[in-house]
């Protein structure tokens, strides 16, 4: 923040403060500059307007089952029929027209899946990077294709090519199915849409047994399994061209929405929490992310076990002609298969969408049919055929395992690269599970395949088994939030609840978003008597429950709080970084005991513990049991009859601040220490009277009290032993509340103006200092310093009157010197700087860097000269256009985001040659962010910009060995 100078962008949308009677939509534009989701201009518009209608969100749902779920369920049961296709070709002659002999049928089977697995990868990444609907829809014409080229096999060596080349094709389509039921629909619909296109398989399995069966009736020249391949993939190449067509991205180009209609549609996904589309950015600690969370690796190991169960699917023509049926009416008796596969399907996605915490239930239910039938083939003797028959067709409810997975991964999984890994995983262990299966079924064990039935048998006994574990994965999980979320008030739920949906076009995951849980449930803290262990436990809870949950009464008893305000860019900042941590300064009747096991009576034990009822061993300042589960650990103050000596000689800030004790906690305390000992902030320069008149008024405005305790917390996370993140931000998180109310009130005296003032640099300092994304810091920085200059109307009667223009540079004028200089240094940062010329193509980033260049050139002769230079360099982006400022910080503007690295760099080279040691900041947590940041860079620019980041990164090297001082930015 620098000194109150008009600034060139004060028209903007941007500078609330001048305008705050510009709409809610208007105001949090501002915080899609950090939105990494194709729909994110949509989605700040959306989570400002809050719940859609309901009878709009109707309409609009009604659309999109019109126009989408049509082609997703076509499409699943032609990819059915068509991968299916070789099994009905086998009871027509293929194995002796192609002359496959021993296992190659086998092979035969196996090898689609190779080229499904070889392709897997690289097409869940081309998901990412492309247009997903026509995508999708190349891969299934060129599949079409494909399969119309297997009536020309006569060879196993032709045949093994086209299979191979028909996996590759036909890859991309579950998880390309799963990424578009997740930009369409909530979660609690996910569950039923999901089941609806995947029950599908069975629909496919029953037109597909149809028409072999009338196929086998053509008595044309070619051989009827040539016909099944001729037909069937005409019919798709067909499909897949009308699904180019028809098939949109997302809401944004949905030409059958309108524009409000679009925004509805966002709206509707935003509790998600997954964003409603794709992030172009790879992460690559979402990748590390994906390959530790032991939910990921469990959804794999049920999906490769899922598809050993199916190898017999290949076999099961095969197995049901050893019955004795004809041809034709082996073709027949599979109708029945199919019918089953599909109710099993279409109930456990309505069993699912109605019943709470059941999805890994039905999941593990629908594994029971299959086990007896798979004991039914085994034990019954040959010649008990229909016996045996009625076993084959109770598989079919096998693939709803898969069903719940495929819908897990759309629902539980968020961050772009999270769940394309994840994705990727899953249909890896599929496609290795159905290479497996075929191969169980040896040729010499024909008719009775026993080996194959054992191995089903066994794969679905596991399958069973992994479900239940996943489900305890999840209720693990989901009792470490809810006990996160205890004793928060409502009005901090719902700012959480409300960051967390923004954050969901972010691309942050599941693991980083505070408020996502693998569950379909209301984001809420358990009610009275509600133990985390009866809380809607799993993925295995369908999403049925709106996430919208504020539509009750609050677990306190009181009515809702409205959700609070985005409208400042600071709000939109720190929202971004909140986090849920319980609230010590909550009512009594905000701390509802739980139903947990009983323990002796602690008086003196922490809120935490008091609330779980179990036994606090009171150590100070971070008990065990809180240490242990990450919660914040609060103490009840101390006994009223203090004595008067200790009272007395605490500061008159502090006695002032225990005219309020609802305030301050014992943690408090040691907050407001840090505050007025190291931590205030840097601005006004030598500015320690004016923050200790500001601690004074503290008392009298709570909106500052907070921002002060925040920065506080903050800074003695950097520089202590304990992390105090959880409640820095909890304190955050209040103080912009706070302040919103206050900004859109006139100022009726000089304190409401001072009060207001110091929060705002107050809460910018604390930005420094947090672990927000170095673009949410600019987008902070930019909307502090408009909104700033119209607090203050008069600084003569201010606290900060030495923070006038004139008084700050008489002030630095003064701390300024001239410091012995590196000048290898300085001249190895306009060279750095200098490299950047070529991708600089706008104005204003070739503004950007003509001034940082200007600045390192004024250093080699006068400090003041460059202190001067880059105050103007720090002032600029306020004076960019809100559109100008979006296209410097956009995350895929790598030169952007190199040239704010080089400002930052600047102003600790700055601090170093021209300020004494005496005069430094006294923040030395924030050269630990900086360096973060640029190391956060150099891992997501491509390879050929990582020679531009390359002297940054070796002078953070040099950096975190100093003592490191900065000049103006907080």
């Amino acid at each position: 923040m620098a000194p109150q100078t008009p600034s060139a962008g004060a028209g903007e949308v941007i500078e609330l403060s001048v305008s705050r009677q510009a709409s809610q939509v208007e105001r949090d534009e501002k915080s899609a500059a950090h939105i990494t989701d194709e729909a994110g201009h949509l989605a700040v518009q959306a989570i400002a307007a809050g719940e859609p209608d309901a009878a709009a969100s109707k309409r609009v749902l009604r659309k999109i089952d019109a126009h989408i779920l049509p082609f997703l369920c076509i499409t699943y049961a032609l990819q059915f029929i068509d991968k299916t296709s070789l099994a009905y070709s086998s009871v027509y002659g293929i194995i002796r027209d192609a002359n496959l002999a021993g296992q190659q049928y086998s092979w035969a089977s196996s090898i689609f899946y190779f080229g499904y697995l070889l392709a897997e990868y690289p097409g869940v990444a081309l998901l990412q990077r492309v247009s997903v609907a026509k995508f999708l829809g190349a891969n299934i014409v060129l599949w079409g294709g494909v399969l119309m080229s297997t009536a020309a096999c006569s060879s196993f060596a032709g045949l093994a090519t086209v299979r191979f080349i028909l996996g590759m094709t036909e890859a991309t389509i579950s998880p390309g199915f799963v990424a578009v039921t997740g930009i369409w629909w909530s979660r609690q619909e996910q569950a039923g849409r999901s089941a609806l296109w995947i029950s599908f398989l069975g629909v496919g399995g029953c037109i597909g047994g149809l028409l072999a069966y009338g196929i086998g009736h053509i008595g044309g020249s070619l051989a009827p399994w040539q016909y099944i391949f001729l037909i069937l993939g005409a019919v798709t190449v067909v499909w897949g061209i009308a699904f180019v067509i028809f098939v949109p991205d997302g809401p944004a180009r949905a030409g059958w929405l309108s524009d409000d209609d679009k925004v509805v549609a966002v709206q509707r996904v935003a509790a998600n929490k997954t964003g409603t589309g794709r992030s172009r950015r790879f992460d690559a600690s979402q990748v590390v992310e994906a390959a530790t969370d032991p939910a990921v690796i469990v959804l794999g190991l049920i999906s490769f076990v899922n598809a050993i169960g199916s190898g017999g699917l290949a076999f099961g023509p095969l197995i049901v002609q050893g019955f004795g049926f004809s041809p034709l009416n082996t073709i027949l008796m599979q109708l029945p298969l199919s019918v089953v596969q599909t109710v099993a399907q279409l109930a456990s996605g309505v069993l699912s969408s109605k019943i709470r915490s059941s999805r890994l239930h039905v999941a593990s239910i629908a594994m029971i049919p299959p086990i007896i039938g798979a004991c039914l083939i085994n034990k019954l003797e040959l010649d008990n055929k229909w016996g045996r028959l009625v076993g084959v067709w109770l598989l079919g409810s096998y693939p709803v395992g898969f069903l719940v997975i495929l819908g897990l991964l759309s629902s539980n999984i968020a961050g772009s690269t999270k769940r394309s890994v994840a994705s990727g995983w899953v249909f890896v262990c599929y496609c290795v599970g159905q290479i497996s299966g075929p191969q169980f079924f040896k040729s010499k064990e024909a008719p009775e395949y026993q080996s194959g039935i054992v191995a089903m048998l066994c794969a679905f006994c596991i399958n069973l088994l992994l479900n239940q574990i996943l489900r305890l994965l999840y209720v693990r999980e989901n009792r470490r939030r809810d006990i996160g979320l205890e004793g928060l008030s409502e009005e901090t739920v719902e700012a959480l609840k409300r960051e967390s949906e923004l954050r969901g076009f972010e691309d942050v995951t599941d693991k980083k978003n505070t408020m996502f849980r693998p569950t379909g449930r209301a984001m809420m803290p358990p009610k009275a008597g509600h133990s985390p262990d009866s809380t809607d436990s799993s993925a295995c809870g369908a999403s049925s429950t709106s996430t919208s949950s504020s539509s009750g009464a609050s677990h306190d008893g009181l009515s809702p709080s409205p959700p609070p305000s985005t409208s400042s860019p600071i709000a939109a900042s720190a929202l971004a970084a909140a986090k849920a941590a319980p609230d010590p300064a909550n009512s009594a009747a905000a701390r509802q005991p739980l139903s947990r096991r009983g323990h002796f009576k602690s008086r003196l034990g922490c809120f935490s513990c008091k609330r779980r009822r179990v036994k606090c061993n009171e150590l100070r300042p971070e008990c065990s049991p809180c240490r242990r589960l990450g919660l914040a650990c609060v103490y009840p103050p101390a006994a009223a009859n203090a004595s008067p000596s200790a009272a007395s000689a605490a500061s008159p800030a502090a006695a002032a601040l225990r005219a309020n004790p609802s305030m301050l906690v014992l943690q408090d305390l040691r907050f407001y220490h840090q505050f007025l000992t190291t931590a205030f902030p840097t601005l006004p320069l030598r500015g320690a009277q004016v923050w200790s008149e500001a601690a004074a008024m503290s008392h009298e405005y709570e909106h500052l009290a907070h921002a002060l305790l925040g920065l506080g917390a903050s800074h003695l996370s950097q520089n202590g032993n304990v992390d105090y993140t959880s409640q820095a931000l909890q304190h955050r998180v209040v103080a912009i509340k706070l302040f919103n109310e206050q900004l859109g009130k006139p100022a009726r005296s000089s304190a409401d103006a001072d009060a207001l003032f110091a929060t705002v640099i107050c809460l910018l300092t604390q930005s420094s200092l947090l672990s927000d994304t170095m673009i949410e810091y600019m987008t902070m920085t930019r909307g502090a310093n408009l909104v700033a200059t119209t607090i203050i109307p008069d600084f003569a009667n201010s606290i900060f009157r030495s923070f006038t223009p004139e008084r700050h540079i008489q002030t630095l004028t003064s701390m300024v010197c001239e410091l012995p200089k590196d000048f290898a240094a300085i001249d190895a940062f306009r060279a750095s700087l200098v490299s950047l010329e070529p991708i600089c193509h706008e104005n204003t980033e070739k503004a950007y860097l003509g001034c940082q260049v200007r600045c390192i050139d004024a250093l080699r002769q006068s400090s003041l000269d460059a202190w001067k230079e880059f105050v103007v360099l720090y002032m600029m982006p306020s004076a960019f256009s809100n559109q100008e400022f979006l296209a410097l910080i956009n995350p895929e503007n790598y030169a952007g985001q190199l040239l704010v690295i080089h400002m930052f760099l600047l102003d600790y080279m700055l601090g170093r040659f021209c300020i004494a040691p005496a005069d430094g900041p006294k923040l030395p947590g924030r050269k630990n962010v900086i360096i973060g940041w640029t190391r956060d860079l150099a891992r997501a620019l491509p390879g050929d910009y990582q020679r531009y980041i390359q002297w940054p990164l070796q002078y953070c090297e040099v950096l975190a060995g100093l003592d490191a001082r900065y000049l103006l930015s907080p």
